[in-house]
């Protein structure tokens, strides 16, 4: 039986993509990243050792990179929308150039 909710927080009734912040889905997309690179690695390797394709275990791992790279784009996109809407970062100083 799952255990009550124990935060303070409430609950958000009608949440949506559109509701999370350029740094929240900087942060997901950060920990999806490692997580679609090692499952394309498994896929490389599992091709280079043989299992054919239709193998029950490659077709899983497929699939799951599959999906895995498609969150990490929407949540990349997220944060790259929700940073022009809320508009351009401050210029920078670079090195070498000549400032007036």
């Amino acid at each position: 039986m799952p255990s009550p909710r124990t935060s303070s927080r409430p609950l958000l009734d009608g949440m949506d993509s559109s509701d999370l912040t350029a740094e929240q889905a900087r942060i997901v997309r950060d920990r999806l990243v490692p997580y679609v690179r090692l499952l394309h690695k498994w896929q490389h390797r599992m091709m280079q050792v043989g299992f054919p394709a239709g193998d029950p275990l490659y077709r899983a791992t497929v699939d799951a990179y599959d999906c895995a790279g498609e969150l990490a784009i929407k949540f990349h996109r997220i944060a790259d929308t929700t940073e022009i809407v809320m508009g351009p970062k401050p210029n920078r100083r670079r090195r070498g150039r000549a400032h007036d």
